[in-house]
């Protein structure tokens, strides 16, 4: 979501939609469901190891994998194949499935004109190898991570005005962006 840009936007056939901030405000949000896609490919694809399968010549070879493993998102209408994967080693695939996922966001937040800081919750937060594609996309933006995981249930109680003291500490990350 990005609560510093119009809601003109807005396109329904990418899966956007105008949420509410804590005061009533539009703001524009698009759903991709980043986190669930990399599980289900992590599966399929029966990657095992996941540390230290961080490749920089990956780029040069161009298997990408396109869209969509998930429920919904920008590109929800259709179909992704990862059939040519099957037979890569687990760092070709891992890769494939990091930079697939760094490249939609990457997507959705152009989509949602995103040029201010940007906060990353969820699971990926401890994915340096999604983050560091990420970051490598947008050099122009800081990239936070937030510290807690329940980042939804937070905004969900400010909604209802819960009153709870809630740690919203962020660790800026930084990292060498990739040439």
């Amino acid at each position: 979501m990005n609560s510093f840009t119009s809601t003109n936007c807005l396109n329904a056939n990418n899966d956007m939609y105008s949420g509410l901030d804590i005061y009533g405000n539009k703001v524009p949000t698009i759903r991709f469901m980043g986190g669930r896609e990399y599980e289900f490919l992590i599966k399929k694809l029966k990657i095992k190891k996941k540390k230290n399968n961080f490749d920089y010549d990956y780029f040069k070879r161009k298997n990408f994998l396109y869209p969509s493993y998930g429920i919904g998102g920008p590109f929800g209408h259709m179909k992704g194949n990862y059939d040519f994967l099957k037979n890569k080693n687990n760092k070709e695939k891992y890769m494939a499935v990091v930079t697939y996922i760094a490249f939609v966001t990457n997507y959705c937040l152009e989509l949602i004109n995103s040029k201010d800081n940007i906060i990353i919750s969820g699971p990926l937060i401890n994915n340096n190898d999604f983050l560091k594609v990420l970051n490598s996309l947008r050099p122009k933006q800081k990239i936070y991570l937030s510290s807690n995981q329940e980042t939804t249930a937070i905004g969900a109680s400010l909604l209802c005005n819960i009153k709870k003291k809630i740690n919203t500490k962020l660790k800026i990350y930084k990292h060498k962006k990739i040439d």
